[in-house]
């Protein structure tokens, strides 16, 4: 029985530390940068360890979402980039 408590308070303060982490950047009034790597750390590691569902877990893929596309807009963006010519322009008067 000492064991199953020990591993019980061993996850219970793995979801405590994780949804600290989630409360930190989900929060609009605290000043935070995350990479999408990070949110989606995040969101791999609830479904790893399967906290429970939360608002917060759907706030967290939302915001990963949102990321993904865009990443997406902006890589279509360089891609699609109009880059300056390089010719030389002549003007010839009459």
């Amino acid at each position: 029985m000492p064991l199953m408590l020990q591993k019980l308070k061993s996850k219970a303060q793995s979801f405590e530390r994780w949804l600290s982490r989630c409360r930190d950047i989900v929060d609009a009034n605290t000043p935070t940068s995350v990479t999408l790597q990070e949110l989606q750390e995040l969101c791999k590691e609830a479904e790893i360890k399967k906290f429970p569902s939360s608002l917060l877990i759907d706030r967290l893929n939302a915001a990963v979402l949102e990321a993904e596309k865009c990443v997406t807009v902006i890589q279509q963006l360089g891609i699609n980039k109009v880059r300056p010519c390089q010719r030389f322009i002549v003007f010839y008067f009459i």
